[in-house]
């Protein structure tokens, strides 16, 4: 079964997350810290809390994204700073907390590089 990584440190937002990726047929694992996650194994997909990453992501992004690992950003509105950050890093999408989401029920499949099954 394919895991979803969710690099949070909010257990309410992650089982937002866990409750979609299971909805989806998908298994979901949080992750708090930089260590931890690069010390999984058979990571796809890391759904990165910006706040919960910082100071970390760009080692992190170095590391994973060279191994075909997507990284999907998310964080504040307001800080302009760390979105465009983690846009240079090499994430996609990077969005609005509000606007992740949205996306996540729809956009999972997409994110995983596999089609919906409608």
């Amino acid at each position: 079964m394919t895991t979803v990584f969710a690099w949070t440190d909010d257990l309410l937002f992650f089982s937002r997350i866990h409750g979609v990726a299971a909805k989806s047929g998908f298994a979901a694992k949080q992750v708090k810290t930089s260590e931890a996650l690069l010390g999984e194994a058979n990571v796809r997909l890391v759904l990165v809390d910006l706040q919960v990453a910082a100071g970390h992501l760009e080692e992190v992004a170095k590391r994973l994204l060279p191994q075909g690992v997507r990284l999907v950003g998310y964080g504040s509105h307001v800080d302009a700073q760390s979105l465009r950050l983690a846009r240079e890093w090499g994430l996609s999408p990077v969005l609005a907390r509000s606007q992740f989401v949205e996306r996540l029920p729809l956009d999972l499949f997409g994110w995983l590089g596999q089609g919906c099954c409608s």
